[in-house]
């Protein structure tokens, strides 16, 4: 019998757990270009990154918001 896998982001997914796998590699991905996009921003009065936030049931529902942190 022929092997057949699927690899999402160099990680083996099982065919039943595609979907979740997919979702995920994507968020991931947003993730990490929002932050390599917005790493230079701060606040010009306390030198701290701005936080954002996805809020949704689904990739296709989500929204952002962005807000500024306290300084520790």
């Amino acid at each position: 019998m022929i092997k057949v896998e699927f690899k999402i982001n160099r990680r083996t997914v099982r065919p039943s757990d595609i979907a979740n796998q997919l979702e995920r590699a994507m968020f991931e991905q947003v993730r990490d270009g929002i932050a390599q996009k917005l790493q230079n921003v701060r606040d010009p009065e306390t030198d701290v990154e701005p936080t954002i936030t996805m809020m949704g049931r689904s990739w296709i529902t989500s929204r952002s918001r962005s807000r500024g942190r306290q300084p520790s």
